[in-house]
């Protein structure tokens, strides 16, 4: 569905766009073309993937209008999220963290190496 995200290089800004989010497995892909769907239209590439495997989930403070997520990789690497309404939120982060319990343990499931961007 579709959140609000932050950059990921300067999760601090107060810089948001709109991206489609699929919870595949262990992965969030986002997608960037979120008023194509409207349309049917979807870009089939995502614009970006973040593996969840080790990751901590918090609920962070409010930005404003917008709810506010995170999803921190053991690298550092931060993933800021909001969505406009609560209810949307609270669905995301048991969505999230049902990912989390459901692969954090799995010794088969391999986290592929970062591409260079």
């Amino acid at each position: 569905g579709a959140l609000l995200k932050r950059p990921v290089s300067d999760p601090g800004s107060g810089k948001w766009s709109e991206r489609y989010f699929v919870l595949l497995d262990s992965f969030l892909l986002y997608f960037d073309k979120v008023g194509n769907l409207t349309q049917n239209i979807m870009d089939l590439h995502p614009k970006g993937i973040f593996p969840l495997r080790g990751c901590k989930l918090t609920r962070e403070p409010d930005a404003k209008d917008v709810k506010v997520l995170s999803v921190t990789a053991p690298d550092g690497t931060k993933l800021v999220l909001g969505t406009r309404d609560e209810a949307a939120l609270n669905d995301w982060m048991r969505a999230i963290d049902r990912a989390f319990q459901a692969f954090s343990n799995d010794p088969a499931l391999l986290v592929p190496p970062a591409s260079p961007t």
